[in-house]
């Protein structure tokens, strides 16, 4: 059995890409199988430096016992493995984007898929959308790179955000905080556009990061940011309500959550709702400003959030997947 994965083509890349080398190097550690890299245009060299084999579409043959794991958002791409007659699994990273890709008329029930997803949250859109059960598998955070610092600064406040998602409702959230906070002296720090070292180090800094993505499929930037030892409030996407639980009183969404090891850890809003993210990063700065007694108590509920996304829980996952297959 070996392990096929389309890589998408991208100048770039982005968070997805980077989880299923993820999945990649974690089948790799388990030995249980050969894993190739299929593509047709990206990064292919950053793949072969890793030591995986990257095959070209146009001239890749599947073997009956392949296992063909494809992102969501690129069904076409199955035309490649249908006449093999092979396993194929669609790895749901983002339920925003589940029937995006589609063609006009195709449904996936009319086509040979399994599914996997990235988060519980994905795993319920699915199941109440396709009627489907999946497995999940989650990402991974680095802690050689994302790690909390000995201290922060103590001169301000600094909010971290990231404007790649949603800039126009960050602007909205920021301009609704100065109105209310002429008192309050932070400082923004806007993090793109630069690699994943530069982003721990920025987050290193911060004390609250503002997340402002959504749709998500889990949302990798807070819980980053909660590894570098900061206070996380604003939107979930979805899909971060794999790991993120009201602190106190506010929004919760209609679908059931999971059952997790960790308490509150953060102040969460409705996507869209700008007024109350700007009070919850209201609240959240002032816990920093008045040195309130109970925020260590959040903080230590963030470390423990980051600890349920370790490689190896993301290794255990993906064994208990190939065991189903195999």
């Amino acid at each position: 059995m070996r392990v096929v994965i389309f890589f998408p083509p991208a100048a770039g890349l982005t968070g997805g890409m980077q989880v299923l080398v993820q999945v990649a190097e974690r089948l790799r550690e388990l030995s249980h199988c050969p894993v190739f890299f299929l593509w047709e245009k990206g990064p292919e060299k950053f793949l072969k430096d890793m030591g995986f084999e990257v095959v070209v579409s146009r001239d890749f043959r599947f073997n009956t016992y392949d296992l063909f794991l494809v992102p969501e958002g690129w069904p076409n791409v199955l035309a490649l493995s249908m006449k093999a007659g092979i396993r194929n699994f669609v790895y749901c990273q983002n339920w925003a984007y589940l029937f995006s890709g589609l063609p006009q008329g195709v449904s996936w029930h009319d086509l040979p898929v399994e599914f996997i997803s990235v988060s519980d949250p994905v795993r319920v859109f699915i199941r109440k959308s396709l009627n489907r059960n999946t497995p999940v598998i989650r990402p991974a955070i680095d802690d050689q790179i994302f790690y909390p610092p000995e201290s922060k600064p103590r001169d301000r406040i600094y909010i971290a955000y990231m404007p790649r998602k949603n800039k126009a409702l960050y602007r909205q959230i920021r301009r609704i905080f100065q109105e209310r906070n002429k008192d309050l002296e932070v400082s923004w720090v806007s993090i793109e556009g630069v690699p994943p070292d530069q982003v721990a180090g920025h987050l290193r800094k911060s004390h609250v990061f503002l997340a402002t993505g959504f749709p998500e499929g889990i949302g990798l930037p807070p819980l980053e940011a909660m590894a570098c030892g900061c206070f996380v409030t604003g939107f979930a996407g979805l899909g971060g309500w794999d790991y993120m639980r009201q602190a106190g009183s506010g929004y919760v969404p209609d679908i059931p959550l999971r059952q997790v090891a960790w308490q509150g850890n953060g102040f969460y809003s409705a996507d869209y709702d700008v007024l109350d993210a700007a009070l919850k990063l209201e609240a959240a700065v002032r816990l920093y400003r008045d040195r309130d007694l109970g925020l260590e108590g959040l903080l230590e509920q963030s470390r423990l959030t980051v600890r349920a996304y370790s490689k190896e829980n993301q290794q255990n996952e993906l064994s208990r997947w190939i065991r189903t297959v195999n």
